[in-house]
C-alpha cells in the first residue's frame, strides 16, 4: 500500500478557478504572496533550480497548491552499469 505523503502547502501562492465571466480560455488565476513564496522557494529550491508545485482539488471542491516531491528512481541494477562512450568524430556539424 502507498505510504501517505505530508502536504507540503506552497506557502505565498494561491488558485482560484476563473470568474464566471472570465473567457473561454482563462483557466484560472494564480496570486503570489511575493516575500511568503519567495522564503517558500528558498527553501524548498532543488539543486537543478527549481521548485515544481502542483494545482490541486481538496476533496471538499477547494484548490490549493502544494509543493512536489515525486523524485524519480532509477530501476534496479542500474546504478553500477557502465556507461558506453560515443565516437562522434563522423558527426558533420
Amino acid at each position: 500500500m502507498e505510504e501517505k505523503k505530508e502536504i507540503v502547502f506552497a506557502n505565498g501562492l494561491n488558485f482560484n478557478p476563473p470568474s464566471q465571466n472570465a473567457p473561454e480560455y482563462i483557466i484560472g488565476r494564480l496570486w503570489f504572496k511575493v516575500d511568503d513564496f519567495k522564503a517558500f522557494l528558498d527553501e524548498h529550491n532543488t539543486n537543478n533550480g527549481g521548485v515544481n508545485v502542483d494545482i490541486k482539488k481538496s476533496a471538499k471542491g477547494n484548490y490549493y497548491c502544494a509543493l512536489n516531491t515525486w523524485k524519480p528512481t532509477k530501476p534496479a541494477g542500474l546504478e553500477d552499469a557502465p556507461q558506453e562512450e560515443v565516437d562522434n568524430s563522423n558527426v558533420p556539424f
